[in-house]
């Protein structure tokens, strides 16, 4: 409205000035500066509050999202993709978060549009007539070409998708391509070739948005021809106002710009949000909220057991394929364990069957006389202190109130790490350690979560025969001494001895020695 303003005092400042008189008000003078201010501090406050909503929204989501995975069972995260995970909860929310301003300046032009046709209502029928006839045949064309947008956003995306997986393979197989130059060759030429399809389709893309936006700003500068060349001639009295109806057109020239940049990344946006939505509701469908119930203190067990447990994976058709089972086990508290097996019989797949990270297809898994089921099944991981084959190591302690900073120190000379690694203003000074060194971080950090169950699956693989000893001959004993329950992947046979029991996993059976 006050943009609006401007144009019709100016106008009427124009018409003053062009009298003989030459008689500029200085009333006008000051309500141009007074709507000129309001403008300045108005468009001003626009942009900011509603760059903030948005920015909100965004941070809501990816908070909302993130927490909402929490929830989700292992197996279901797995077929989703981790990849398609970070991908939307960075790239499209950053999407939406960049359109803001874009998109807040569009629906700001079309207001300034909506207030500029009343204003050459006032001034002219005709002049009205014309520019509703021009404006809707803009909106036709944007429509015509929106559904070819949007199908080719969408192709574009894909192709997106398919480069970076192609980029990480360079990235991730850096020593493989660096020690075999025909692979790198032929990585690099598959790359390419992605490359180059991907700009084609991008290149495809930007020709839609071409012909919408020269189309729609065509509109516009025929309106203009129209306003001169036809109006004047119905009338006399039309071209005292052509002038003025001229200014408000070159006034409405930018928002018009605007309003036509905008439409590609209000559509690219769109989709975001689409896929945004979508990952959600995918979330929402493989998680378990169920209430975390205080009243299941399994910290005092005397054992866990496992009935007739059956497992399998299965084909993108539902189809099964290797499984586990049917398996019963049971361990008992202060109990040291050790499970062996060659490589593919299921000990990993064992190990995340027995902390629910995979649920079971079938059987029970019981703590002393208490099944465990939704109600109670976090009281129950929660017995757990983990290092899997894949495990991540965080850069400082999570959900652990009060740090024993004196045990920690202990850990880290224990393991070799102080002169490697220090724990200062909340976090570890360095994690970036060899395979070996990380390990033995990560052991430290379990260790200090004081949990009633450890379940170590191959975790002296990486050790040199130092802390390989340390571990099975000196900290599994003490473990044990502590009234700790451990159960350990091994495959180092001269160490067995140290166990209590040694169960062997075969072809997805687990089998007692």
């Amino acid at each position: 409205m006050s943009s609006i303003g401007m144009i019709f005092i100016i106008n009427m400042a124009t018409e003053n000035a062009s009298d003989t008189e030459r008689n500029v008000s200085s009333f006008q003078f000051a309500l141009f500066v007074v709507v000129f201010l309001l403008y300045f501090f108005v468009k001003r406050i626009s942009f900011v509050r509603s760059t903030a909503i948005v920015e909100g929204i965004v941070k809501d989501l990816r908070i909302r999202i993130s927490d909402k995975l929490r929830f989700a069972n292992l197996e279901s995260m797995e077929k989703l993709g981790l990849t398609q995970i970070q991908t939307r909860l960075s790239n499209d929310t950053q999407v939406v978060s960049n359109s803001a301003f874009v998109i807040v300046s569009a629906a700001q032009s079309i207001l300034m549009l909506f207030f500029g046709m009343l204003y050459i209502l006032y001034l002219s029928r005709l002049a009205f007539f014309l520019s509703l006839v021009c404006g809707i045949s803009a909106i036709l064309v944007n429509s015509y070409y929106n559904d070819t947008i949007v199908e080719q956003i969408d192709i574009s995306i894909k192709h997106d998708d398919t480069f970076f997986k192609s980029l990480m393979n360079i990235i991730k197989g850096f020593k493989e391509l660096k020690i075999n130059g025909k692979k790198s060759d032929a990585v690099i030429e598959r790359h390419s070739i992605i490359a180059r399809e991907n700009e084609k389709v991008r290149m495809a893309t930007n020709w839609v948005f071409a012909n919408s936006s020269t189309l729609i700003n065509s509109f516009a500068y025929f309106l203009l021809g129209c306003i001169v060349f036809i109006v004047p001639q119905f009338s006399d009295h039309q071209s005292e106002v052509v002038t003025k109806i001229i200014a408000v057109l070159v006034f409405m020239m930018s928002p018009i710009d605007m309003i036509t940049a905008a439409v590609p990344n209000y559509s690219r946006a769109n989709r975001s949000a689409f896929f945004l939505e979508e990952l959600e509701i995918e979330i929402d469908k493989m998680a378990n909220y169920s209430n975390y119930l205080v009243k299941f203190d399994f910290k005092t067990f005397e054992k866990v057991q496992l009935k007739d447990i059956k497992f399998h994976y299965k084909g993108e058709s539902g189809e099964p394929l290797f499984g586990l089972g049917p398996i019963d086990f049971e361990i008992n508290r202060g109990e040291l364990v050790f499970i062996k097996g060659g490589n593919g019989s299921g000990k990993s797949t064992f190990v995340k069957i027995l902390t629910h990270l995979y649920n079971p297809d079938s059987g029970t898994i019981m703590v002393d006389n208490t099944l465990v089921s939704e109600h109670n099944i976090k009281n129950f991981q929660n017995m757990f202190a983990i290092i899997l084959t894949d495990y991540h190591l965080f850069d400082r302690f999570y959900g652990i109130e009060n740090i024993d900073f004196k045990r920690l120190q202990t850990l880290l000379d224990m393991m070799g790490l102080s002169s490697k690694v220090k724990y200062e203003n909340g976090y570890f000074s360095n994690i970036n350690l060899s395979t070996g060194q990380r390990k033995r971080l990560a052991l430290v950090m379990v260790l200090m979560e004081d949990k009633p169950i450890y379940l170590l699956d191959e975790w002296a693989a990486d050790q040199d025969p130092q802390f390989r000893q340390y571990f099975y001959m000196t900290l599994l004993p003490e473990l044990k001494s502590q009234g700790k329950t451990i159960l350990a992947v091994s495959h180092d046979d001269h160490y067995f001895h140290v166990a209590d029991r040694i169960c062997n996993m075969r072809l997805g059976v687990l089998e007692n020695q």
